[in-house]
């Protein structure tokens, strides 16, 4: 992998102060002339290394605030049950010597061992430094460093506690306390199931009461979820993610149901030899159309309705060779935006990275990346959640809460800006799985006309 780079082995002693390194090893980095130093070290770098690069040094780093640096991540995360696990890449400002935050990214804690939490961060913050390379090399080195210092100009407060390495005594009661909780697990998934459902209300209003939201069970052998409601003709519809429990493979299914809680028998809308869901409905020059979540296929596939509301006929592939997740479309002005989260490598989540993309129609095939990609990198706030959706002249957009678990909860931004060179956004209120003892998970909110549209897992005794 390092054949024909050139290598050099530094000579640097440790003292009271820390690290230090020689004369001549400084010299001959500051011959180099770099632009960047990046310091993959598990102790702090010696002083003075930040001056030797024109964009200082870049340090990748664990835990809260990098707190957790010296021992491995994701050790604290599950031993004290922390909903997330993060990792942020920092640079220690060639002029100011202070750290500025670059990116950062926040995955969901795997909760039972430290191994796979470890690879997890690991493999989500794997392209934090690769992407910043990208970007700097794009923009150059003065306005890289001037959108460092600007987006960091905020004071920090940072408040999080740093762990060293714990004790034998400590380790000890932390590995019994996971061992109660995995044993509690697997005690409740032996006497519960947790199975997604849908919930609906007729309303006119965007303020949200998930109480007031009735529910429309599955048979237990399957789940419902995703649901995307449709109006026409003065009658409604949902459509929605249906998995029969025996396979785990997801199917489009579709029922109509009337204002006074009249459901019709669900009936298949499509189905695919690989696993359906997320099925996102849009209307293009007269003709209506799906795009479902189709990863296992490698395609973001493209579906026209034929004859409503079962009946719908392959297009073509918006993108191929990729494994996108909830792609979520939306026309401003003469452009059309898509929106989903992607897996770039094995081993990464599909909750963490939302990517955006733009093209001059929803059938093209031919989608420009956003340079910001991903425009999120947090499993709190990344995941599509629903269709976006306008209220008193400002845009939204739904997202799903997969800390604690997947689909813990949605949430609802306020879109800020949204161009070919900037994306923003503030989450302004947030659903989670309280208002009711039998809901686990909440991830999905629809509306088309009044009826409105959310999911919930129930947990139900087996």
């Amino acid at each position: 992998m390092l054949a024909g780079i050139e290598q050099r082995q530094f000579s640097w002693r440790l003292d009271d102060a820390g690290l230090e390194a020689g004369a001549e090893d400084l010299a001959w980095l500051a011959a180099q002339e770099l632009d960047v130093l990046i310091d993959l070290g598990a102790s702090p770098s010696p002083a003075g290394l930040s001056r030797l690069a024109r964009c200082g040094l870049w340090q990748l780093l664990h835990g809260e605030a990098g707190c957790t640096r010296a021992q491995q991540a994701g050790l604290v995360e599950v031993m004290q049950w922390r909903p997330t696990t993060s990792a942020s890449l920092q640079m220690i400002d060639p002029q100011t010597l202070r750290p500025l935050l670059l990116a950062s990214t926040h995955a969901c804690t795997v909760p039972f061992s430290v191994v796979d939490n470890a690879a997890s961060i690991h493999w989500n913050a794997l392209h934090l430094p690769a992407r910043q390379i990208a970007r700097l090399r794009l923009i150059g080195n003065e306005r890289f460093l001037a959108q460092a210092r600007d987006s960091n100009r905020e004071p920090r407060i940072d408040s999080a506690p740093c762990h060293g390495e714990p004790d034998a005594v400590s380790q000890a009661w932390q590995l019994l306390a996971l061992t109660v909780r995995k044993a509690r697990h697997m005690a409740r998934g032996r006497l519960f199931l947790d199975q997604w459902s849908l919930l609906y209300r007729f309303s006119s209003t965007n303020d949200l009461d998930l109480r007031s939201f009735r529910r429309l069970v599955p048979p237990p052998d399957r789940i419902w979820a995703d649901p995307f409601p449709y109006a026409r003709d003065g009658r409604y519809y949902i459509f929605f993610e249906e998995m029969p429990l025996d396979t785990s493979r997801g199917h489009i299914a579709v029922v109509e149901i009337s204002r006074d809680g009249r459901v019709s028998p669900s009936r298949i809308a499509l189905q695919r030899p690989y696993h359906l869901s997320y099925p996102f409905l849009f209307e293009f020059e007269g003709s209506l159309y799906m795009v479902p979540e189709s990863a296992e296929s490698g395609k973001i596939e493209l579906y026209r309705c034929t004859g409503f509301p079962d009946q719908w006929e392959f297009v073509h592939a918006l993108m191929e060779g990729v494994r996108a997740y909830d792609s979520t479309l939306l026309q401003r002005g003469e452009r059309w935006w898509m929106f989903a989260t992607m897996v770039s490598v094995d081993g990464a989540s599909s909750w963490n990275e939302l990517f955006a993309f733009s093209a001059e129609s929803p059938l093209s095939q031919d989608w420009v990346p956003h340079p910001d990609n991903p425009v999120v990198s947090d499993c709190r706030s990344a995941r599509p959640g629903g269709a976006f959706f306008e209220h008193e002249g400002a845009l939204y957009r739904p997202s799903q809460n997969s800390s604690h678990r997947y689909g813990y909860g949605f949430n609802i931004a306020r879109v800020d800006a949204l161009d070919e060179t900037c994306f923003e956004e503030h989450i302004v209120a947030r659903a989670t799985p309280h208002w009711c003892d039998d809901v686990v998970a909440t991830h999905t909110f629809n509306r088309h006309g009044e009826l409105q549209v959310i999911d919930a897992q129930i947990r139900r005794r087996r």
